[in-house]
């Protein structure tokens, strides 16, 4: 059953939307965590991911260069079989504009269950904030960041491409 947790009667279009994706995200949620017995899985707390630079990849034949002053946050939890995923990967370099994905890698080796595309908000090499996809590949050990337009990365020396996101997905146990 369907408790529907947002009415968007009157509320102006810029907060409504957003109300809308959580009030989606926190039913997909439910579904997927509701155990037979009838109960719901617990959340875990939150648990920083450590540093390493082989989480950072990129699709193509570049690099994506993170290191680990431009963590400002990457952190997971988990509820049984369902993955929260969130990070904010600030002031970072792409060195070819050969590659559509920025990959981050998943903790503990897990790996997604199923194919499910949330949003990110991303800086591409300084130009201004935009929506682009968080795609959580079928079978993969990461995370792709891609573009409004699914475009390539910009190639840049800058210090200036910047990923924001937070994602939950169905995990293989």
């Amino acid at each position: 059953m369907s408790v529907p947790v947002f009415s968007p009667n009157g509320i102006p279009p810029r907060i409504a939307q957003p109300l809308k994706r959580w009030s989606h995200d926190v039913q997909s949620f439910l579904r997927r965590a509701h155990r037979n017995d009838g109960s719901i899985a617990a959340i875990q707390n939150w648990t920083d991911i450590p540093y390493r630079s082989s989480l950072f990849t990129f699709s193509g034949t570049g690099a994506w260069v993170v290191t680990q002053p431009n963590i400002a946050n990457l952190m997971y939890a988990r509820a049984d079989r369902v993955l929260f995923l969130k990070g904010a990967i600030v002031s970072t370099n792409v060195t070819a504009p050969l590659g559509t994905e920025l990959r981050v890698g998943l903790p503990e080796d897990f790996r997604w269950k199923s194919f499910a595309v949330d949003y990110l908000i991303y800086s591409d090499a300084g130009a201004a904030f935009a929506a682009g996809a968080a795609v959580m590949p079928a079978g993969a050990r990461y995370l792709s960041l891609q573009t409004l337009a699914f475009g390539n990365w910009t190639a840049t020396a800058g210090n200036d491409t910047t990923v924001y996101f937070n994602v939950c997905g169905d995990i293989r146990l």
